[in-house]
């Protein structure tokens, strides 16, 4: 059988150690060319049907929890991985929460292609500064 890790990517992710802030949004391309907009991530040529023999993959640039809005690979051989676990066929990674530095790959064997996915990040709430009230002494009238 065809194993699609044996390929010359096979160090992917890429050894990368820094993340590229000096651009917004969400996820960073390190690898392929992988459908990436502000919050969302999508598969190569999405929504038609994504090419035989692709990977492509991003660095996570902030935490965020992933929503899918389209999902379908080819099950079994066509997979996308986010924190190392493995989704494909109709099941994507509905409300997984991502990091900072995070990896997201994708990787297509050499048959048999689908429409692929869109998955958005809703960016984790920022810590608002808490303002804290003074706490006043009683007074006792003498």
């Amino acid at each position: 059988p065809y194993n699609m890790f044996n390929k010359s990517l096979a160090t992917f992710p890429p050894s990368v150690t820094s993340i590229d802030d000096s651009s917004s949004g969400l996820f960073d391309q390190v690898a392929g060319t992988c459908g990436v907009s502000s919050t969302c991530l999508s598969s190569p040529s999405y929504p038609s049907n994504y090419p035989n023999d692709v990977t492509c993959g991003v660095r996570v640039k902030h935490g965020a929890t992933l929503s899918v809005v389209e999902f379908e690979t080819e099950a079994t051989y066509d997979l996308l991985t986010v924190n190392g676990i493995q989704y494909d066929g109709n099941v994507g990674p509905e409300t997984v929460h991502i990091n900072r530095g995070d990896f997201i790959t994708f990787r297509s064997d050499f048959s048999v292609s689908r429409p692929g996915f869109q998955i958005c990040g809703d960016a984790d709430p920022t810590s608002a500064p808490t303002s804290t009230s003074p706490t006043l002494s009683p007074t006792t009238k003498s």
